[in-house]
């Protein structure tokens, strides 16, 4: 995919609802008549923050279309058996190794098995200060399309997520 540009929440968060669909490269504005089953959605900071269901409580994950993968915290990774590491790149950071969990959530009405990393120490201090217990990345973004209306405080998956259509990130090599 080019990219042309970047859109960021400063301009989708203002807006009545949009729906983000990377499978098919469209960012829409379409009217929404049909309630869908959705996770609430806050602004703070100007980042668009969704409440998801996971590992037995509701907890707060940024949503975030710059990382590639979801993100958890470390105390909220407690417990959870490590499956692997992985590699990314954090601006102002460098790369970074994290350790990889596998995590199970909801939004709206479908079940995710999400394999997702443990935020390394400055970056967990980093979301921590803000409120959050992660981030909510590309990873899982791509597999439908998604709903955000954060004025109607709702984020939702357009097409209910079946065991078919799962999150799947591949290790990426960064140069």
């Amino acid at each position: 995919m080019e990219l042309s540009g970047l859109l960021g929440s400063d301009l989708l968060l203002p807006q009545q609802g949009c729906t983000l669909d990377l499978t098919n490269e469209t960012l829409s504005w379409p009217t929404v008549t049909t309630p869908l089953p959705s996770c609430l959605l806050e602004a703070k900071a100007g980042i668009p923050v969704a409440h998801i269901n996971c590992t037995g409580g509701k907890f707060h994950f940024a949503v975030d279309t710059g990382a590639v993968r979801t993100y958890l915290s470390p105390q909220l990774a407690q417990g959870l058996p490590r499956i692997g590491t992985v590699q990314d790149f954090y601006p102002g950071m460098g790369k970074f190794s994290a350790d990889e969990v596998t995590m199970f959530a909801t939004i709206g009405d479908s079940q995710l098995s999400i394999r997702a990393g443990v935020l390394p120490t400055d970056l967990a201090a980093l979301t921590q200060a803000l409120g959050l217990d992660g981030i909510l990345g590309l990873d899982v973004l791509v597999v439908t399309p998604f709903h955000f209306d954060v004025q109607g405080c709702r984020m939702a998956p357009v097409v209910a997520l079946s065991a078919e259509r799962q999150p799947v990130v591949e290790n990426v090599a960064l140069d």
